[in-house]
């Protein structure tokens, strides 16, 4: 009788562990603005532009003293399409077409 109540406890506590750890992955990726939940870089040009954005990666840039991946975007505008370079540092959309080589 011990050892099926040993085998009942120890599964219970297994699913509570495993429920514990998704809530932490979960909760750590929303918290540093990570994962599934995090909003796409096209995304976050698209509010800062004001309009649709297309990006793909592009390389990296020197930002806020880390290195930070650089999108290449290009979005319509009033006169036709326009492209830059955006980079995001501590959730902030950075324009660093300047700052970046044949961009």
């Amino acid at each position: 009788m011990k050892v099926w109540e040993y085998i009942r406890a120890s599964r219970r506590n297994t699913t509570v562990a495993a429920f514990a750890i998704v809530v932490v992955v979960v909760a750590t990726a929303w918290l540093t603005d990570l994962g599934p939940f995090a909003p796409s870089v096209a995304e976050r040009v698209s509010s800062k532009v004001g309009a649709p954005a297309r990006c793909r990666s592009y390389g990296l840039v020197e930002l806020a003293g880390d290195r930070s991946r650089v999108y290449r975007c290009s979005y319509r505008t009033e006169t036709g399409y326009a492209a830059a370079c955006y980079s995001i540092a501590e959730g902030d959309v950075y324009d660093v077409t300047s700052r970046v080589e044949g961009c």
